[in-house]
């Protein structure tokens, strides 16, 4: 299971997440996560085993901007759910409980770098988890377009399920064979 998964010998620092839901019309939660030093991220969106994934941008901020969206549909509650960290993201479909619906998402909390957090649980039908993994920048490696990897002195004791997100590309996809069915809201 995905969830949890921590990352041997990787900087620690906690990150402090915060935000709200942006308006009652609009069904957008913005927020930021803040550390000491620069971070990056991967955005993880889990469907039942199915996990979709993309990377932040590599900047030298300690600050990256965090959202979650619902794109609905004409009747509101089939959307699309979209979460995104600086740029990177993943997303998936969902039928809500109803088109006013909105989970739970802390307005303030503290996760730590290295280690795969759940951000959120999305409560529909399927029901979707959104989770982060934020690490130190000084820990990986960028590349072009702002593309960047854990650095090679790490990739040795990834977790093999951390293994392609941190090693290839901006954006992708796994499934996640330890990860039992999600079943509704936390």
């Amino acid at each position: 299971m995905i969830e949890g998964v921590t990352v041997p010998g990787l900087a620690r620092m906690p990150v402090a997440i915060s935000g709200s839901w942006y308006s009652p019309s609009r069904r957008l939660w913005e927020g930021r996560a803040t550390a000491e030093q620069p971070i990056v991220a991967v955005a993880f969106v889990r469907c039942e085993q199915h996990v979709e994934w993309g990377l932040s941008w590599r900047f030298d901020e300690p600050d990256l901007k965090t959202a979650v969206s619902f794109s609905g549909h004409e009747d509101g509650a089939f959307v699309q759910v979209v979460f995104g960290i600086s740029g990177g993201g993943a997303r998936w479909t969902s039928t809500l409980p109803s088109h006013t619906y909105r989970p739970a998402i802390p307005a303030a909390a503290t996760v730590e770098t290295g280690t795969v957090s759940l951000l959120a649980r999305i409560g529909g039908t399927p029901a979707i988890d959104l989770m982060g993994l934020f690490i130190a920048k000084g820990d990986t490696k960028g590349g072009r377009k702002h593309i960047w990897h854990i650095r090679t002195c790490f990739r040795d004791t990834l977790p093999p399920l951390l293994k392609r997100p941190l090693t290839y590309g901006r954006s992708g996809f796994f499934e996640d064979q330890e990860c039992a069915p999600l079943a509704g809201a936390l």
